[in-house]
């Protein structure tokens, strides 16, 4: 992302985004909670888990140069769609979607770098949950959401997409 930012757009980000470190046990982002920023990862690492009827339902971990928020942020509706919670302490940059904005006006290549950089994200998660959901043994997703624990792929975005469908086919089938 630096090469594509160049030193001025590096320097325009590093403006914005504020460290924040955060103590083991820590919850950063609270499922389906406020969000209003996005964090990356320097240091530590945080697990990802799904709160869902009572149930805590991990879906994987996330370490250094790792992006958190970035659902929240582009779906505009600014609610957690996970829990994170540190798992060690952490070293976190912060980026608030208010100086995201400001950096779309007033930066706005700056912005679209970091943009494509989000969206690569989330397709990359994307991918690796439909990979899973191939992988998965017929029916398996047509469970309760709570029956199954999500296995540890090492990508949030897997588990998580599998416990959507999950949650569609309990709602369709009048579970």
């Amino acid at each position: 992302m630096a090469e594509q930012l160049g030193r001025e757009g590096v320097r325009a980000l590093q403006d914005l985004m504020r460290p924040r470190r955060v103590p083991i046990g820590t919850v950063v982002i609270q499922d389906q909670g406020p969000v209003d920023a996005l964090y990356l990862v320097m240091e530590g690492v945080c697990s990802v888990a799904i709160e869902e009827r009572g149930c805590s339902i991990r879906l994987g971990r996330f370490g250094p140069g790792q992006w958190l928020g970035e659902v929240a942020l582009f779906s505009g509706e600014r609610t957690a769609s996970a829990t994170v919670l540190a798992e060690t302490a952490l070293q976190l940059l912060e980026l608030k979607y208010d100086d995201f904005e400001r950096l779309k006006r007033e930066q706005e290549a700056v912005a679209g770098v970091l943009t494509h950089v989000l969206i690569g994200v989330m397709a990359e998660r994307l991918r690796a949950s439909d990979e899973a959901l191939r992988e998965a043994p017929d029916g398996q997703w047509e469970l309760p959401a709570c029956a199954i624990i999500a296995q540890d792929s090492g990508d949030p975005g897997a588990a998580w997409f599998k416990l959507v469908l999950r949650k569609l086919a309990g709602a369709e089938g009048g579970q």
